[in-house]
């Protein structure tokens, strides 16, 4: 288990109390106010989006991270702390617990190729990339934030032209280009046996993943597992994170689902014409409307400020996931949260924190107000000036 900064500090205290020892002389002020801080770590760079206060998961081997002190962080004498080093022990990630897929042979059938899909398109024919794929989609079927089915998984969001969780599924892709028959089986083979029960476990329980050339926002509201080649895997924080050892309904799409608009099976090969029963929209929720708070359209969420303000991003998400549009406002729990319901956004105050992804001008941001509480940089803090403030809380 890796030690926490706290820990650090305290190992540090103890060589310093052996030097002085020796010497005659212990700084008993000094040990007293390090024990002090070192029950108040300032918040690390990774702690930022969220902090990991919820519970520590193993930490991948390739992981070193950096704890920075925050910008509103000074000792006793006004000057700023100097970044130090955390060397994380080398673990692995905690395993996920095998999947048995559950249901009947024609679904069974569906999700092999469902998996297989989402195997080759996202991973091409590298058979490790494909295993981490796959196991990040077993994964969500058994995260109460996905579907429940495999497919489900796979296809979510692949109605739009933009905003489905896996690329392939709206971007055309499965129009352009297709796996050999043998590529297909291999990938299929890998498939059946993800489902019963082979585990990968290099991603442990990830639930997203990104190529390392790329940085999107939400990646520093998860949790880094693992990199495994050019890509790095991520699971939600803490209880977030805790995967159900039986999810799967069991039942997957047929062919009555396919969506509207989609080319015919036979235009698109032999993967695509297996997959064609699976195109369909299969997340009734990613299409139910936001319901408005008040005159204001945005949903309000109440915080408590003085909460590590990391995991109020990861609410944030929860609430708008698969929505083009979505605005949400923190506000202090109880009267501020009260006295900012039923106005107009410009009658509003300025929020603890503000999450707006607008899809039509792509546009996705998340801020928090940095006079109340500490971010590690400043472009994660919301405008001074009222004018930007209101055009980011405006209506949409």
């Amino acid at each position: 288990m890796a030690a926490t900064p706290a820990k650090h500090v305290k190992q540090m205290l103890v060589d310093r109390e052996t030097k002085y020892a020796v010497a005659g002389v212990v700084p008993v002020f000094v040990m007293v106010m390090l024990l002090a801080h070192s029950a108040s770590p300032a918040p690390t760079r990774h702690e930022a989006i969220p902090r990991l206060g919820d519970a520590v998961a193993p930490v991948s081997a390739r992981q070193v991270k950096m704890i920075e002190a925050s910008p509103s962080t000074t000792n006793w004498g006004g000057a700023r702390q100097q970044p130090a080093m955390l060397v994380v022990t080398p673990t692995r990630p905690r395993s996920a617990a095998p999947f048995f897929y559950k249901g009947t042979t024609s679904d069974r059938e569906r999700a092999v190729n469902c998996l297989a899909a989402a195997a080759w398109y996202e991973a091409g024919n590298d058979p490790e990339g494909q295993r981490s794929v796959m196991q990040v989609v077993l994964n969500r079927v058994r995260h109460p934030t996905f579907p429940s089915s495999v497919c489900g998984v796979v296809f979510e969001g692949s109605e739009r032209t933009t905003g489905c969780q896996f690329t392939f599924t709206c971007d055309g892709s499965m129009q352009r280009r297709f796996p050999s028959p043998r590529q297909w089986t291999l990938a299929q083979t890998l498939a059946d046996k993800a489902l019963t029960g082979s585990v990968d476990d290099t991603v442990g329980q990830a639930t997203h993943y990104h190529a390392d050339y790329v940085s999107p926002w939400w990646s520093g509201a998860l949790q880094q597992v693992s990199q495994i080649g050019a890509h790095i895997f991520y699971r939600w924080p803490g209880g977030r994170g805790h995967l159900a050892r039986s999810r799967n309904s069991g039942s997957e799409a047929d062919e009555a689902e396919l969506a509207q608009g989609r080319p015919r099976p036979e235009t698109q090969g032999e993967a695509a014409a297996l997959l064609a029963p699976q195109i369909a929209s299969l997340d009734a929720a990613a299409s139910a409307p936001v319901i408005p708070v008040g005159v204001s359209q945005a949903q309000l969420i109440g915080l408590d400020p003085k909460s590590p303000s990391g995991p109020w991003a990861v609410t944030a998400l929860t609430q708008c996931l698969n929505k083009p549009a979505c605005t949400v406002l923190g506000y202090g729990q109880g009267v501020e949260l009260s006295r900012n319901t039923n106005l107009v956004p410009a009658q509003m105050d300025r929020p603890l924190f503000l999450f707006v992804r607008d899809r039509a001008s792509g546009m996705e941001v998340v801020l928090w107000d940095c006079d109340r509480t500490a971010r590690p940089r400043e472009d994660q803090c919301l405008p001074r000036d009222r004018k930007s403030l209101d055009q980011l809380m405006r209506n949409r």
